[in-house]
């Protein structure tokens, strides 16, 4: 079945994709070109709900949720698998604070089961009271290139307890606009396994009882095996006490989670090495006027980084690894223990 360029506006529900037979049902929906806005103003139904159902790909989606709803823009419920979503931007409008409970993107079980294989590439999850919330058993849940903001409390909460639940690329900016409540821009309850790479968390910290979250990021069990790779934590001030609460399982490569604080550490003369350090760590140098390059040397090689005259970069440097730099002119450094 193929649904193509359907518009409406402030309608009482969208389009539900259901099977009424059985779970795991191959539709073989393919849905593109959809204008749904402020829907659900008189109901709590959903822009767009698929339940029960296989083989769905939404693309070139824009919808909203009215703010007076429970629904959601997008509801995936029970036995969903080889769900595609890309290309959307979906939310709540009017941007008024929304109901209590209400989520843009809400994946949860149903009567037959719970969503597997669902993957969303290429948007925008903005202005409910959550941004997204996975919860029961979904497995293999994924994020690309994903941004979340302007939640009225957290951005995204994973609160199941599924496996391989993945974030690739994502933004999380301006949550916690409500300015009440522990509020995060991710915020990993449950107790589902995941990963979490190249992301950005850039919502502001909330002091003071302004708006913002409370940490970027909270775990909620010690030591969950939920690895952090190559991210940015941009809201939080260099302070690990405010990138996260609780104790993800790795965290590997991301500027501004510095838990050992400034280390000091030498310039050595030019060529010579610096390290290693028991830690990983993030050398941010800044080059005289000629110019510099730095060489990180490990057991897989060396790399090289150049830096420009009279500009920083940030270099890191994983534990028990060399620095050295090479220059005319002695940079300048400082160093924080990741």
């Amino acid at each position: 079945l193929m649904m193509r360029g359907i518009k409406g506006v402030a309608n009482a529900g969208g389009i539900h994709c259901w099977s009424t037979k059985a779970a795991g049902w191959n539709g073989q929906q393919f849905l593109t070109d959809i204008q749904l806005q402020s829907t659900g103003s008189d109901s709590d139904l959903d822009v767009l709900l698929f339940e029960d159902i296989y083989d769905i790909v939404a693309e070139n989606v824009n919808t909203s949720i009215s703010h007076m709803s429970t629904g959601s823009s997008l509801h995936i419920k029970g036995g969903v698998a080889g769900c595609l979503i890309s290309n959307f931007d979906i939310g709540c409008y009017p941007h008024l604070p929304p109901r209590t409970g209400q989520s843009v993107i809400l994946i949860e079980d149903g009567s037959h089961g719970f969503p597997n294989d669902v993957h969303f590439a290429n948007g925008t999850c903005q202005q409910a009271e959550t941004g997204l919330t996975v919860s029961g058993g979904a497995t293999i849940v994924t994020f690309t290139n994903v941004q979340f903001q302007l939640s009225y409390g957290s951005n995204a909460v994973v609160s199941g307890s599924g496996a391989g639940i993945d974030f690739n690329g994502c933004y999380f900016t301006t949550g916690g606009q409500r300015a009440t409540g522990t509020t995060y821009d991710l915020d990993w309850s449950g107790s589902a396994t995941g990963s979490v790479s190249n992301c950005r968390f850039g919502s502001p910290i909330a002091l003071d009882g302004g708006s913002g979250v409370r940490s970027a990021v909270r775990v909620g069990s010690p030591r969950q095996s939920i690895p952090f790779r190559d991210c940015d934590f941009l809201g939080s001030g260099s302070d690990p006490t405010r990138c996260f609460s609780g104790s993800p399982s790795i965290v590997r490569g991301c500027t501004g989670f510095n838990p050992v604080g400034s280390v000091p550490v030498d310039v050595p003369a030019s060529g010579s090495p610096a390290g290693p350090l028991a830690f990983d760590a993030w050398f941010y140098i800044t080059a005289g006027d000629r110019g510099a390059t730095a060489e990180v040397s490990g057991r897989r090689g060396a790399t090289r980084v150049p830096i420009a005259a009279r500009s920083t970069v940030p270099v890191f440097v994983p534990a028990s690894q060399t620095i050295t730099p090479v220059y005319s002119d002695a940079p300048t450094w400082s160093v924080y223990g990741n």
